[in-house]
Formats: C-alpha cells, sequence, structure tokens
C-alpha cells in the first residue's frame, strides 16, 4: 500500500517540483521511503508502505531487469506469485521478492494487457522508456484510488486529489453537479469529483498516453453476463472460492488484523482467518456507549471467543468526535458516505497503535449476495413478474408494513427527505430502479465504490492498509454470473453467504435480524452535545449562499430532527460534511462565497 503521484508532458522543472510536493502531500500513505523518477517529460513518484519485501529491492519507481519500464504503484497483486512463476519461466528475473517487481515485466510480457492479467486491488503508474508512452491502470472495482487533471503542461495524476491541488497544478473550486449527487445520494454518480478539474479514472481501465500527447482509455474488464446455474450449489462454492480469497489476502510480510463489528461479514472473514493461522487474530472492534443500539460488543465478543481472537476496542466519545470532524471529513479528500466513516477513523487510529499494519474487512458482501433491505421491494416484483408468487408475498411480508411504506413513498411519491434537499439536473442516475438486477449493477459500480473510499481514506490516514476479501476477482466473477433474483430466498437476504458461513460463525451471529451497518450516534449527539457545533455549520454562510441546498428546507429538517419527530442524522451528514469540506483553507472563496462550478 502506498502513493502515487506523476506527470506526463512538457518537460519541465516545475512539474518535477510539484510532483515532489503531491509526494509530500501524500506522506501518510507511504512513511516509509520514497522514490522519484523523470525522464524526457514523464515524471514518477511513490511514497512506500512497507508490507511485502521490507527490503530496499522493492522500493519504487521499480523497474524490470533491463531497466526498461519503470513503475510507481499502489495496492497488493494477490497472485504475484503465480505471475512471477509464469514470467520466470519466459526468461524474466527479478531483484525483489515483492509484489511490485511482477508489473514492469508482466508489460513486457503482455502489453497493454497486463491488467487482465493481475488479480487485486491496484493503481498503477507506469512510463515505458522504449516507445516514451504511460500508461494509468486501476484494479476492476476501483478499490485503490488515481485522480488525474488534465492541465496545459499535460496530464497529473495521484493517489488523492488534495496532492493535485496542494501541488498548485489547479485553481481550488468545488465541482457543484458533483457535491449535489453526493447531497442526494450520499455519493457521486459520475467521474467528475467534487474538486473542479480533478476526474477519477474509472475502475478496470487503462489510461494510454502515447509520447505524441494521444490520450486513449480502454476498458479492459467488464462484468460477467449472467450464467445458467443451479442456485443450491453456491453456498459451497463460496466457501471454497472465500476460503482461497482469505488466504491470498493474507499474504503479508508485516502482521495482519481484522475489522470486527459483530455482523455475519466481518465475522466470516474473522472465522477463516483463524482457520489459516497458527497465532490468534488480532480483531478490532468500535462501540458507543449512547445506547444499546451503538453498542455490539455482545456479538464481536462471541465471535473473538469461538476464534481465540484478541480482541481490541475503540470508544470514541462526543467531544472526541467534535474534534475530530475537520480532520475526519479532510481524510476523506471530498464529501463522501455517511457517518459511519467516523468510526473507521478512530478504529484504524487504534489499529495503527497497537502496531498493526494490514487489516481484512467485510466490505462489499452487501453488494455481492444482496443484503439491503432497499432490495426487497424490488426482488418481490422481479419474483411477481417471473411468476413466482410465492416468493413474492414472503418476500414482502418479511419486508414488514413500515419498510414497504417508506420503500413506496420514495419510489412512487418521491418523497425523499434527501430530494427535497437539493434540486439535481434532469436526466441524473436513480439509485434505486424498480428492477433488482439494474439496482444491483447501479451500486457496484457507484455505491461500493463509495464505501471503498471511505475504506481506503480512514485507513491511509493513519498508514494502515485495509484488504476485502469479499472483493475477491474470483468471488466477483461467481456471484455477478448469478441471476439477481437467485440472491434472495424466501426473504432470506444474502441467504448463500448465511448458508456457506453456517459451519463457523457462531448461531447468534447468523440469526442476527437487526442489521445495522457501523452505527454511528451523530444524530443522538446532534440533538445533545453536538448540537450547537452541527447549527453553526448548517447555517454556515459558506454553505448557505453556495446554492448547494434548499436552505429554508435544511433548516426544517434539522428543526424537526432536533424536536424528535424523525432521526435525520444520516442525512444530515451529508450538508455537515459539506460545509466543514467548503471551510477547510484549501478551498478557494471570495467574498466569503464559495465559487462553485456550473450549476445542474
Amino acid at each position: 500500500m502506498c502513493g502515487v503521484a506523476g506527470y506526463r508532458g512538457k518537460p519541465s522543472e516545475l512539474a518535477e517540483q510539484r510532483v515532489r510536493h503531491m509526494m509530500d502531500a501524500l506522506a501518510h500513505r507511504g512513511p516509509d521511503g520514497d522514490g522519484f523518477f523523470s525522464e524526457d517529460g514523464a515524471v514518477l513518484g511513490h511514497r512506500r508502505l512497507r508490507i511485502l519485501d521490507l527490503s530496499d529491492a522493492a522500493r519504487q519507481p521499480i523497474f524490470d531487469e533491463a531497466g526498461l519500464v519503470a513503475v510507481s504503484f499502489n495496492g497488493e497483486i494477490y497472485n504475484y506469485r503465480e505471475l512471477r512463476a509464469r514470467l520466470e519461466a519466459r526468461g524474466h528475473r527479478f531483484a525483489s521478492s515483492g509484489d511490485a517487481a511482477v508489473l514492469p515485466a508482466a508489460y513486457l510480457e503482455w502489453g497493454l494487457d497486463f491488467a487482465r492479467e493481475l488479480q487485486g486491488m491496484f493503481a498503477i503508474a507506469l512510463y515505458d522508456r522504449r516507445t516514451r508512452r504511460t500508461v494509468l491502470a486501476r484494479d476492476r472495482v476501483g478499490i485503490k484510488p488515481l485522480y488525474l487533471a488534465r492541465v496545459s503542461e499535460g496530464i497529473v495524476f495521484a493517489s488523492e486529489m488534495h496532492a493535485i491541488v496542494a501541488a498548485g497544478w489547479l485553481r481550488r473550486s468545488p465541482n457543484a453537479d458533483a457535491l449535489r449527487d453526493f447531497l442526494r445520494f450520499g455519493y457521486r454518480t459520475r467521474n467528475e469529483t467534487c474538486y473542479d478539474g480533478i476526474e477519477e479514472l474509472p475502475p478496470a481501465t487503462a489510461l494510454v498516453i502515447e509520447s505524441s500527447g494521444a490520450v486513449d482509455a480502454r476498458t479492459y474488464w467488464r462484468p460477467p453476463g449472467v450464467r445458467e446455474t443451479n442456485a443450491s450449489d453456491a453456498p459451497s462454492i463460496v466457501r471454497a472460492i472465500l476460503e482461497r480469497a482469505v488466504a491470498r489476502h493474507m499474504q503479508s510480510d508485516v502482521p495482519v488484523g481484522a475489522h470486527l463489528s459483530g455482523g455475519l461479514d466481518s465475522s466470516t472473514i474473522v472465522s477463516l482467518m483463524a482457520k489459516r493461522s497458527a497465532d490468534p487474530i488480532s480483531a478490532f472492534s468500535v462501540y458507543f456507549s449512547d445506547a444499546a443500539w451503538f453498542d455490539e460488543r455482545r456479538y464481536s465478543t462471541t465471535v473473538c471467543e469461538r476464534f481465540g481472537a484478541h480482541q481490541r476496542f475503540v470508544s470514541p466519545t462526543a467531544a472526541a468526535v467534535h474534534a475530530a470532524l475537520p480532520r475526519i471529513v479532510e481524510s476523506l479528500d471530498e464529501p463522501v458516505g455517511g457517518p459511519g466513516a467516523i468510526p473507521q477513523y478512530f478504529l484504524n487510529a487504534a489499529i495503527r497503535e497497537a502496531g498493526v499494519r494490514v487489516v481484512l474487512g467485510g466490505q462489499g458482501a452487501d453488494e455481492l449476495f444482496a443484503g439491503y433491505d432497499r432490495y426487497r421491494l424490488p426482488h418481490a416484483i422481479g419474483a411477481a413478474r417471473a411468476g413466482d408468487y410465492n416468493e413474492a408475498a414472503i418476500g414482502l411480508r418479511r419486508a414488514g408494513i413500515r419498510a414497504l411504506t417508506v420503500e413506496l413513498l420514495k419510489r412512487v411519491f418521491r418523497f425523499d427527505p434527501a430530494a427535497m434537499l437539493v434540486d439535481l439536473s434532469a436526466g441524473a442516475n436513480d439509485p434505486q430502479p424498480w428492477d433488482l438486477e439494474r439496482q444491483l449493477a447501479h451500486e457496484f459500480r457507484w455505491y461500493l465504490p463509495m464505501l471503498l473510499h471511505v475504506e481506503d481514506r480512514t485507513s491511509m490516514a493513519w498508514s494502515i492498509e485495509s484488504r476485502v476479501p469479499f472483493i475477491d476477482d474470483e468471488l466477483i466473477e461467481y456471484m455477478l454470473s448469478l441471476p439477481a433474483l437467485a440472491k434472495i430466498r424466501e426473504g432470506r437476504l444474502k441467504w448463500i453467504l448465511r448458508d456457506a458461513s453456517r459451519e463457523t460463525v457462531p448461531d447468534l451471529i447468523l440469526h442476527r435480524k437487526d442489521k445495522r451497518g457501523l452505527p454511528t450516534p451523530l444524530g443522538a449527539w446532534m440533538r445533545g452535545p453536538l448540537r450547537s457545533f452541527a447549527q453553526e455549520a448548517l447555517t454556515d454562510p459558506i454553505l448557505r449562499y453556495s446554492g448547494l441546498v434548499d436552505f429554508p428546507r435544511l433548516r426544517q429538517i434539522f428543526d424537526a430532527h432536533v424536536a424528535g419527530i424523525r432521526d435525520f442524522g444520516f442525512l444530515l451528514w451529508r450538508p455537515l460534511a459539506v460545509s466543514i469540506w467548503l471551510s477547510h483553507p484549501r478551498i478557494e472563496r471570495k467574498d466569503n462565497v464559495v465559487p462553485l462550478a456550473r450549476a445542474g
């Protein structure tokens, strides 16, 4: 896990200086060293976090044996040992035993198709000294970040947006369209970021920059199509794939731990880790003592006792969160996600303090296995359309009247407080279509990368490598090939994973029906110790006059929340995060009003 920075364009000493500034801004991603390469207008910078091959032989930018290809790389290649054996059979030799060493040779062997051979999470910047070609590539789902800006001198890229801004490549103005996406959905539905002029390299994409300056974006992988299969075989297949995935993700030359919430997903990962480890697993959990709903220790402790894991807890207070919120929002790089980023930030701080550098977690299972309540109504409709009325009836009954009423209000009557908060431009993507297959595809493309964004930033803020075995390439290929309707059975969400985990995960976890999703008492705090802070942030002139939110409606939502009419804490996080982000000194302002990009 590291930080990548670079430039491709006209040779320039200023460009080299700015890449070094970007490397400084990314120091938290790689506190163990840095590396720099510059030649003929191609500049690669790197910040290193030692995980595999701790020697200087693994320092980046790393080259092939002949010095023809330079690579700066962030992430982990989980099949690097297999690739190394294949490449050695073809005559390649390696000075480093780490995963980064295979990348220059893989490019030399397979050319622009090299990314298809990689299994893992990665953001790669590569320079071919023979052709003067630069290649940027990102993993299939977007686990590891890579951003770029097209400037007059060429193209600049980095692992985080703020590094590009801090180095002086662009004006520091926000992008109103992307911010409105976040306010409405909690995530962007576009490649443009909340920084005007900075875009995200899409997942499964290789961007080729030729010596002539020509730029070509190539998609090297697409989700597989649905194929005929017996869904009853899925649990045993998933179990076998997950065992292999966890083994791959545990490869490390430094200590490996686990995030553990007490839910099915992280508990499954801990159970499989314990099976492979001779030593007790270090499991890290977070809880809040404000109310029982925010305390999952009963569940996480049961898991640790079953598998002999050594558990550590962190319990942030309202005062600690108040003091840290500006740092948390800054570490996210742009407003994104929900208040779950708060406990994730504190949890990773505790992991760093414990001396653990790599952690495995359960991110991605809900999106692959259909684990959210919002999938129930599209599934029931789909089952009815397919003629399976019994399945449809069971699904509707399991959903319950209240949940169905909320879904119908949102989908049919468009009664959604988030929609009241901000007006979107015409033609914006609907994140909740009636069709389950379309909804899962949408969330795989946009919602899951948002969760991975939060996972990356809250861990890398503390120089922690967070790995996500549920987003293993082999498991993705299999789960995406299953029909969407097969992922919910007799009203049971995520039934395939539950059945796959039945032999190891305690029954207390398997039979939980109170899915919480890292609950955070931000809403309760906004009525109590953080009320004044929230009110001040939500009425800040920078937010008020930005034109991003319908301010009178925001005030109504806040007042209703404070009065206890309904808990809008999850929704209020969005304008709160935007207000804190806009108030940061790096955001350019004039007369106390943010100069926004064009409105939708």
